[in-house]
């Protein structure tokens, strides 16, 4: 087949702000945009706005009056929330056609889409799935067409992976478990986006003459993984403020407010959301970062970011998944090793990260055989 039309379904926006599921996509769109193909991108909403856009979804689940949805396609998944998402995906795809010659992009949310996949192999698109994660992995994550809670669902998450004509990961440790259940994958790992890029680069330039008086723990608290490895760190604050030696320990990123408590020692701050102009001097006085996660899927995004800005990072093994051995990164195994590290003075003048080219040429060519 002749790739002749990109279609992105995702229910991420792709844009240079915001979290990291958004840069993420905003990557995969300037490297699709190589093909020298226009890229049609939809951003799917499959919660209702309210109680009644809900009910009305679930209505449509049960007789969803779609193609792409047939009758008693959920036979036996009666649950309420498989009939909700059935039914907006039936809203979703009401004006939806592909035929010969269209990719579809997927790269989150996959099991709510499954519905639709017999139909989009039976009208010859092709299938590329780009996954941000695997949610089934996700401590807490309900499957999309039913009430299990996470991991017991892996399997049916995989299955809609296996469906894929081409599959892409963003961790070498989500390739290896999917090539060890016979699912094959190519690896593409995260790299800031050229609009990201350029704002890094001014930050490790202004680092180069700036007092580090902070240490900064950065993520967005409304991913359940980083609010936990947040929980963790404010429960060390105290070792954390000691072995800052100075330097004010600030917390901060979309919802972190929810951290915030009297009992924090005095040089341990909650910032809560923050605007791009106190991320960013933060990060240029920044003497190190820290990022703790329990298990998860996925790849921390901030990770090379903050390399790529020339701002060492200590991280535990899990939270530097996929990121060993890049300069500028200590792994320690435990938090009494990172409070270890955080004593010792960080190095400021490593190589930032290098764009992973040879991958992403492979990206491209496999995408461009489809």
């Amino acid at each position: 087949m002749t790739v002749e039309r990109i279609v992105v379904r995702s229910v991420q926006s792709a844009a240079p702000t915001g979290h990291g599921g958004n840069r993420r996509m905003q990557q995969i769109d300037e490297l699709l945009a190589r093909a020298g193909l226009p890229i049609e991108r939809c951003t799917d909403t499959f919660a209702g706005a309210d109680l009644q856009s809900d009910l009305r979804r679930v209505l449509r689940g049960i007789l969803p009056l779609s193609p792409w949805v047939p009758l008693g396609s959920l036979c036996g998944r009666l649950h309420p929330r498989a009939l909700r998402n059935a039914g907006a995906l039936a809203e979703l795809l009401a004006d939806f056609d592909v035929g010969p010659g269209t990719v579809l992009v997927l790269d989150s949310f996959l099991r709510a889409y499954q519905p639709m996949l017999p139909h989009l192999r039976a009208r010859g698109a092709k299938l590329a799935i780009v996954p941000q994660n695997l949610d089934s992995l996700t401590p807490g994550a309900t499957d999309p067409l039913g009430s299990r809670r996470s991991p017991s669902w892996l399997a049916n998450e995989v299955a809609v992976m296996r469906a894929a004509d081409m599959l892409c990961c963003i961790s070498r440790e989500e390739q290896w478990l999917l090539a060890a259940l016979e699912v094959p994958s190519l690896y593409l790992p995260y790299f800031p986006p050229a609009a990201v890029r350029e704002g890094l680069h001014q930050i490790r330039v202004a680092r180069r003459d700036s007092a580090k008086t902070t240490v900064v723990i950065v993520g967005t608290a409304k991913n359940p993984p980083t609010l936990a490895g947040m929980r963790s760190m404010i429960e060390h604050a105290h070792a954390l403020v000691d072995a800052a030696d100075g330097c004010e320990v600030q917390l901060m990123g979309y919802g972190t407010e929810v951290l915030a408590k009297s009992a924090l020692p005095a040089r341990f701050r909650v910032l809560g959301s923050v605007s791009d102009d106190v991320l960013r001097n933060a990060l240029v006085s920044a003497r190190v970062a820290l990022c703790y996660q329990h298990g998860t899927g996925g790849a921390l995004t901030r990770i090379p970011e903050l390399l790529c800005a020339g701002v060492p990072v200590i991280a535990n093994p899990i939270a530097a998944r996929s990121y060993h051995r890049m300069s500028g990164l200590t792994v320690v195994e435990n938090m009494r090793q990172l409070v270890e590290a955080l004593r010792i003075e960080q190095v400021n003048d490593f190589e930032p990260p290098a764009a992973p080219a040879e991958l992403e040429t492979e990206f491209l060519r496999v995408f461009c055989k489809l």
